[in-house]
C-alpha cells in the first residue's frame, strides 16, 4: 500500500482542457486523476492511496481499493462547477464488480465525497459518516488498461469509490447541443430508466462555471427530448441538463460544448432527433460527398450510401426502418470527414 503524491500542476481556467495527473507504479506511468481547466484553482495537489488487496468494505458494504484526495490552493467552495475524472484499473473494478452483484458497469458507482480531517492528508480507509455527500458519474469510459468515471464537483476534499446507493430516478445515455440556424440550437439529451422523474432543465453557461436556466421540459414516457435555445454571439457556449425527480432530488448530464459560428459547419442534420427520414443539409459551397456511412452505438454499419443523391443541396438518411437510439453519421466528403450523432426516436 502507499500514498502517492502527484506531481502538482497550476490550473488557471485558461485552456478549457483536461488536466491530467499521473502516478508512477514500478517503473511505468499512468494517469489516475483529470481535472477540466475551466476555473482558476491555482496549484492543484492530488494524493492517491493504494490498498494492497484487491477490496475493502465499510460496514459490510464494499469500496473500491483506490481512494483521492485534491487539494487545490483555490477551493472554489460553490462559486464554480468543476468536472474531475477519476481513473482506476480493470482489475480493481472487476474486483468490486466481483463483491457487489448491483454493479454492471461503472456508471452504476457512486463517488463517496468527505470533508478532509485535520492531521490526516489522505485517509486509508473510508469510515461512514452523516456528512457523506454520494456523487453520480454523469458518464463513464474504458480506456486502456481500466475506465474512468466523470463527474461535477463544487468543492474539493477527500473521495472513495463504492456501488450504488439509492435507485436512481435517471440514467442518462447522451446529451447534445448543435446549431439548426444561423441564430437557433436545439440542446437534446437522451435518458434511460425513468422513475418518478418530474421534468428536466437546460442550463446555459459562457464561461463553464456560472450557469442559468434557460428552458423546461416536462418528464414524459419518452427516452428522448429536446429543446429550442438561442445562444447569442459568445465565441464558447456550455449546456447541461438538470433532472428533477417529484420527491425534489435532482443530478445532472454531462456538460456539451457549442461553438460560436454556426455558419462554418458544413452540414446540419435537420430533424433531429427524428422518428422518420432525416436530411443532411449542405452549409457550403463546392462540397462533395464521396459517401455516406451510419454506424449504430455498437460501431455496427446499418446503412451505406456512395456517391449520394443530392436534392437542393440535402441528402435524405432514411432512419425509418430504423429501431429507436442513437447512432453515428460518418460525412466522408472533399472537405475531410466529419462525425455526426443522430437520434432516432
Amino acid at each position: 500500500n502507499f500514498d502517492s503524491f502527484l506531481n502538482p500542476i497550476v490550473i488557471q481556467g485558461l485552456s478549457f482542457q483536461w488536466i491530467t495527473y499521473e502516478s508512477r507504479q514500478n517503473v511505468q506511468w499512468s494517469p489516475v486523476v483529470q481535472i477540466l481547466d475551466n476555473y482558476n484553482l491555482g496549484v492543484v495537489q492530488p494524493v492517491v492511496y493504494e490498498h494492497p488487496g484487491l477490496i475493502r468494505t465499510a460496514g459490510g458494504k464494499p469500496y473500491l481499493s483506490r481512494n483521492y484526495s485534491i487539494k487545490p490552493e483555490i477551493n472554489p467552495n460553490g462559486a464554480a462547477t468543476i468536472s474531475v475524472r477519476f481513473l482506476f484499473t480493470t482489475a480493481q473494478f472487476d474486483a468490486l464488480r466481483a463483491a457487489d452483484a448491483r454493479i454492471t458497469n461503472p456508471g452504476d458507482l457512486a463517488i463517496v465525497k468527505q470533508p478532509n480531517v485535520v492531521g490526516i492528508l489522505i485517509p486509508q480507509v473510508y469510515t461512514p459518516a452523516a456528512s457523506d455527500e454520494f456523487i453520480t458519474p454523469m458518464t463513464w469510459q474504458q480506456i486502456n488498461g481500466g475506465y474512468y468515471i466523470e463527474f461535477q464537483v463544487t468543492s474539493f476534499s477527500n473521495f472513495f469509490i463504492t456501488g450504488p446507493q439509492v435507485v436512481l430516478p435517471v440514467r442518462w445515455v447522451n446529451a447534445e447541443a448543435q446549431w439548426i440556424s444561423a441564430t437557433a440550437a436545439r440542446v437534446s439529451w437522451q435518458v434511460a430508466d425513468q422513475q418518478q422523474v418530474k421534468d428536466y432543465t437546460v442550463q446555459h453557461s459562457t464561461d463553464g462555471i456560472r450557469f442559468s436556466d434557460v428552458c423546461t421540459v416536462a418528464a414524459s414516457n419518452s427516452t428522448t427530448y429536446s429543446c429550442e435555445v438561442n445562444p447569442g454571439v459568445e465565441e464558447r457556449h456550455y449546456y447541461r441538463v438538470l433532472q428533477t425527480d417529484v420527491d425534489g432530488k435532482s443530478s445532472y448530464s454531462k456538460t456539451v460544448t457549442l461553438k460560436a459560428n454556426p455558419q462554418e459547419n458544413m452540414f446540419t442534420i435537420l430533424p433531429n432527433p427524428s422518428s422518420g427520414p432525416t436530411t443532411l443539409r449542405y452549409n457550403g459551397a463546392a462540397v462533395r460527398i464521396g459517401s455516406l456511412i451510419l454506424y449504430n452505438v455498437n460501431g455496427v454499419e446499418v446503412w451505406r450510401q456512395t456517391r449520394p443523391q443530392v436534392t437542393g443541396n440535402t441528402v435524405t438518411i432514411p432512419l425509418e426502418r430504423l429501431g429507436s437510439g442513437l447512432y453515428m453519421l460518418h460525412v466522408n466528403s472533399n472537405k475531410g470527414t466529419e462525425i455526426y450523432k443522430i437520434i432516432k426516436q
